[in-house]
C-alpha cells in the first residue's frame, strides 16, 4: 500500500486507479468476483430418480445425461442387486438404440486397487445378465468428471459411437 497525503491507497494492477480508496476497493472486488465466479454454478447434489446420488461424479453424470436428453435408469439392480449373492448395481443403464449401455462411475480410491478385479468380473457379468442385449459397459473415471461440462463432453463422445 502506498501513502498519499496520510491516506492509504491500495496499489491496483490490471484495474484503473481511482482517487477515492473506498471506490477503488469496491472496483477491485467487483473485478475479482467476475473473474473467478463460474457463469453456471453446479447445483447441489440431490436425488436421482428418487435415490440420493452416491457421489458428486454420479450427480454430474446425471446432469450431463439430462442435458443430452437421454433416457436412463439409475442404480439398475442386475442379478438381484445388493440383496443377492453375485448381484450388482449398475450406476446408470443408459437406454441407447438399439440396446442399452451400462455406465459405471468409478472413483480413483475404491476402484483402482483391491476392487479392480471384482469390478472387471461384474462388468463382464452384466453383459451375460442382459443376455448379450447390451453394449459393452462404459467405465467413467472421476478424474474425467470434474465438472458437468466435462461429463457432458465425455458422454457425448462415448455414447455417440454406440
Amino acid at each position: 500500500m502506498a501513502r498519499a497525503k496520510g491516506i492509504a491507497v491500495p496499489k491496483v494492477t490490471g484495474v484503473y486507479r481511482l482517487r477515492n480508496p473506498q471506490v477503488a476497493k469496491v472496483k477491485v472486488k467487483d473485478r475479482t468476483k467476475e473473474t473467478f465466479e463460474e457463469s453456471n454454478p453446479e447445483p447441489p447434489v440431490g436425488k436421482i430418480q428418487g435415490i440420493q446420488a452416491g457421489s458428486k461424479e454420479e450427480w454430474r453424470v446425471y446432469l450431463a445425461l439430462t442435458k443430452l436428453k437421454v433416457r436412463f435408469t439409475y442404480q439398475y439392480a442386475a442379478n438381484g442387486g445388493k440383496r443377492m449373492r453375485g448381484g450388482q448395481v449398475v450406476d446408470f443403464l443408459v437406454h441407447t438404440a438399439p440396446v442399452p449401455t451400462p455406465v459405471y462411475v468409478n472413483g480413483e480410491y475404491w476402484h483402482r486397487t483391491a476392487k479392480q478385479m471384482s469390478d472387471q468380473i461384474k462388468q463382464q457379468n452384466i453383459v451375460s445378465e442382459l443376455d448379450g442385449q447390451c453394449f459393452e459397459p462404459l467405465i467413467l473415471w472421476a478424474r474425467n468428471l470434474q465438472t458437468v461440462d466435462q461429463a457432458f463432453n465425455v458422454l457425448l463422445h462415448e455414447l455417440r459411437y454406440k
